[in-house]
């Protein structure tokens, strides 16, 4: 970490950028030097909601962002790896909110293409958190994966999907997949979550608006976040939003605010009351959605619409029932109402580590709504601060990891000029270069 030694004099002169006359070069030496590397002549998109800037160097030092100024505005360290990405656009590393990688025989597969397409984070909801550790441990250049602890009822306990993931520990007993009960030492499950490595705890299915309030104030009492489906049977997406969850996931769930008829149990849930729902006369747009958006507005409750899990993967291979195209319409419309309501937006596939589905995502949030700024916020700075991460990832700032995603092309313009990746940083090396990859055909 020589390089450091050098990073306020760096910043320093990061702040001459606008001054007419050069700044002498300052004496570092070649080993120090070497930490260095340049990004010169890039377009900026920053991710903090500001217009591009062209014509920038990038400076990084060691595994971080040392300085950001125009180009040939202050010196480049002597020794420094001087990338010309003249033309090209540079802004922060992605983040899929949304992923299940424990399903995946071939999850460390799935996540090395991931970084290839710029995914620098995933944030994995519901998995074994074992696995994951090992992951996370695993050489070789992988997304860094955040991962949370799940909490619900004694409805939930016969999915097969809790088994899954609770091994070694008997179902419901993992401190990653915890049976929840009036009973249940919620301080002492909160701490075993946080010593296993979880961020958050995601509170899933088989919970009332009691139980659900007693476990997001024990959550957030021990300094985790809460992040709540937004229907978690029978708990509605307004009880999680009186009970001041971070974030509500999945935009098609905000249907059962206002419903009084929500089933005890996710298979009865997604088996036969919401098949039943007539989506195409519940208007987004009406006053209980207003009103919903308003309380999640001043509690800064987040929202992960999921869209692609809304029947865009299904339906490339077999066309949707009719009630599954209705609920795929009607997120897209919540989600644009939620985000001209002043909602936080996030990113997230609700899949098993594909490596295309988050553009995917994008885009559909675009098309739903979104600008292409926003499109972008969503799956950086939006985030990362959902997951309590922001101090390191989700924006281009002096300090942060240099973790970045190179595209051709202007995403501000299209969200699906994020598809053309040039380049990927991570931890400020070159983990990927497809001009590389493509003059090696």
């Amino acid at each position: 970490m020589r390089a450091f030694s050098c990073l306020m004099l760096i910043l320093v002169l990061a702040g001459c950028a606008s001054r007419p006359a050069p700044v002498e070069a300052p004496p570092f030496s070649d080993a120090a030097a070497a930490n260095f590397t340049a990004l010169e002549n890039v377009r900026l998109v920053d991710g903090l909601g500001g217009p591009p800037k062209s014509g920038q160097t990038v400076l990084l030092a060691d595994d971080r962002i040392a300085a950001i100024f125009a180009t040939g505005s202050a010196p480049v360290p002597r020794g420094a790896k001087r990338i010309d990405l003249e033309g090209q656009t540079v802004l922060p590393g992605l983040i899929n909110g949304h992923v299940h990688l424990t399903p995946n025989p071939d999850r460390e597969k799935a996540l090395a293409a991931m970084l290839k397409n710029g995914v620098v984070v995933v944030r994995d909801l519901g998995g074994n958190v074992g696995m994951l550790s090992a992951l996370n441990s695993a050489k070789g250049p992988l997304p860094e994966i955040v991962f949370s602890a799940n909490m619900f009822g004694e409805g939930f306990l016969v999915d097969a999907r809790v088994e899954r993931a609770s091994r070694p520990f008997p179902p419901g007993e993992a401190p990653w997949m915890k049976l929840v009960t009036p009973g249940t030492d919620l301080a002492a499950a909160m701490k075993e979550a946080e010593d296993a490595g979880a961020k958050g705890i995601k509170i899933y299915a088989s919970l009332d608006a009691v139980e659900m309030a007693r476990v997001t104030t024990a959550a957030q009492e021990a300094g985790l976040k809460v992040w709540v489906h937004s229907v978690i049977f029978p708990a509605s997406a307004a009880d999680a939003v009186s009970a001041g969850a971070d974030q509500l996931i999945h935009a098609k769930g905000l249907v059962s605010v206002g419903a009084r008829d929500i089933p005890d149990t996710f298979s009865e849930g997604t088996g036969t009351w919401t098949p039943q729902l007539d989506f195409e006369t519940i208007d987004p747009g009406s006053e209980k959605f207003v009103q919903l958006f308003a309380r999640m507005r001043s509690k800064g409750i987040a929202l992960e619409p999921a869209l692609i899990a809304d029947g865009d993967v299904q339906m490339r291979s077999r066309p949707l029932a009719p009630w599954q195209a209705a609920q795929r319409d009607w997120a897209c419309a919540i989600t644009g109402e939620a985000s001209r309501a002043g909602i936080t937006i996030t990113a997230g596939t609700d899949f098993f580590g594909q490596p295309g589905l988050l553009f995917d995502e994008l885009e559909r949030l675009q098309a739903c709504g979104l600008s292409p700024m926003q499109v972008i916020e969503a799956a950086t700075l939006n985030n990362a601060r959902v997951m309590g991460i922001e101090g390191d990832y989700g924006s281009i700032e002096a300090g942060k990891r240099a973790d970045l995603l190179v595209v051709s092309g202007n995403p501000l313009e299209d969200a699906a000029a994020l598809r053309n990746t040039v380049m990927v940083i991570q931890s400020g090396d070159v983990a990927f270069d497809a001009r590389s990859a493509i003059a090696s055909e």
